[in-house]
């Protein structure tokens, strides 16, 4: 069995995930971050997030949550994602549990 290297940034203020979706880049990383956080910005302000192209429509229309959400913004990882896992599904095991690096990665639990 294989692994793919992606790029996994960490966030501190997001609706769900103490990291943001892996990317094969490191800016690709980076842009997923700032959109994991100006979902979470936008839902505290009450203002429905851009359901089509998000990255751009948010960019475009709220550009100030764009700079805001660098303050909520972490390093950035590499990680080997094993083929039989989507970037997502990788994301949701990280984020589960101590995976020996010394982070707190939220509650423990393994992937199946």
């Amino acid at each position: 069995m294989g692994t793919r290297t992606y790029f996994m940034t960490a966030v501190s203020h997001s609706l769900v995930w103490a990291f943001a979706t892996p990317k094969r880049s490191i800016a690709g990383a980076e842009y997923a971050a700032e959109n994991a956080v100006t979902v979470r910005l936008l839902n505290d302000l009450g203002i429905e997030s851009p359901k089509k192209h998000y990255g751009a429509g948010v960019r475009a229309k709220h550009p100030e949550l764009i700079l805001e959400a660098q303050q909520y913004i972490g390093d950035t990882r590499e990680v080997e994602i094993p083929d039989r896992m989507t970037p997502k599904e990788y994301r949701r095991w990280y984020c589960r549990g101590d995976r020996g690096d010394g982070w707190d990665h939220g509650d423990t639990g393994v992937w199946a």
